[in-house]
C-alpha cells in the first residue's frame, strides 16, 4: 500500500477513536495500583531518585497548586512516555520521583519538568487559537508510520478549530510546545477532529516526550529540579 493510502487510513481510524480509548492508548488511564507495580524491576539496574518543587518565583497564583494535584499529571506523562518511575508528594513539601532505569534520567527531569503550555498560531505573528476548553487538544498518540513516525493529536473542539483554521488557508499554522515549534504546515483545508504530525527532526524520544506532554495536559504549577541522585536498591 502506498504512503499516501497508509496516512489517509490512519487518519480515518484516529479521528474515529473515542477520548477513552486515546487517553489508555497511551496508558494514561492506569490506576495509582497499576502505577505502583511498575516499582518492580529495575530497568538497567540502577535506581535513581529525583526531588522536584514548586518554582514560586515563576507565577505566584499557579503556585497555588497542590503537590497531589502536580504527582497526578507527572503519573500520566510517566505512563505515556512507558518510564519505569513512580512518583509521589512527601511530606517535606517535594515531590519524588523514583527511576528505575539510570539512563533516563535527564530524559525524565524533561519529561517532568515541561509546563505543557501548547499555542496554536497562524504564522510569523499572526492570530492565536483559543480553544474553549482551554486546552486546544484532548489526547495525543504515538502512531508508528512507514518512512517515519507520528503524532496524532485529537481536537477538544473540532468545531471551533474548523472555523479558525478554515479562515487562513494557504497560511502556515505553528504548534508550539513551551515555546518551542513543532509543525509549521500550510493549511490546506479546515482542520476539525485530528491532526497528523511529524517532523523529520524530531527522533522517536522526542515525539513520545511531546504526545506526553500533550496527552497529560499542562502541569497546574512550574517546578524545578532541586535534587538528583543515585539511590541503593534495598
Amino acid at each position: 500500500m502506498k504512503e499516501s493510502a497508509l496516512r489517509q487510513v490512519r487518519s480515518i481510524l484516529f479521528a474515529a477513536l473515542p477520548l477513552a480509548v486515546l487517553g489508555s492508548a497511551s496508558g494514561c488511564a492506569q490506576s495509582d495500583q497499576q502505577v505502583q507495580q511498575t516499582r518492580v524491576g529495575t530497568g538497567n539496574g540502577g535506581i535513581h531518585q529525583l526531588v522536584f518543587k514548586v518554582d514560586e518565583s515563576r507565577d505566584l497564583k499557579r503556585s497555588k497548586a497542590t503537590d497531589s494535584q502536580i504527582v497526578v499529571v507527572m503519573r500520566k506523562r510517566l505512563a505515556a512516555a512507558r518510564i519505569r518511575a513512580y512518583a509521589f508528594a512527601s511530606r517535606d513539601e517535594a515531590i519524588h520521583v523514583t527511576i528505575y532505569d539510570t539512563s533516563k534520567v535527564s530524559y525524565v527531569a524533561k519529561l517532568l519538568s515541561a509546563n505543557g503550555n501548547i499555542v496554536l498560531r497562524i504564522q510569523p505573528s499572526g492570530p492565536k487559537y483559543y480553544a474553549p476548553s482551554a486546552r486546544p487538544f484532548s489526547g495525543a498518540q504515538f502512531v508508528f508510520f512507514p518512512g517515519g513516525n507520528r503524532i496524532g493529536l485529537a481536537s477538544s473542539d473540532p468545531r471551533s478549530l474548523a472555523h479558525f483554521t478554515g479562515r487562513y488557508l494557504s497560511r502556515r499554522l505553528g504548534i508550539y510546545v513551551d515555546g518551542k515549534l513543532i509543525s509549521n504546515a500550510v493549511l490546506t483545508s479546515p482542520l476539525s477532529e485530528s491532526i497528523m504530525l511529524w517532523g523529520p527532526n524530531f527522533s522517536d524520544q522526542q515525539l513520545l516526550l511531546i504526545v506526553a506532554v500533550i496527552q497529560s495536559g499542562p502541569l497546574p504549577a512550574h517546578v524545578k529540579l532541586v535534587a538528583s541522585s543515585p539511590i541503593s536498591p534495598t
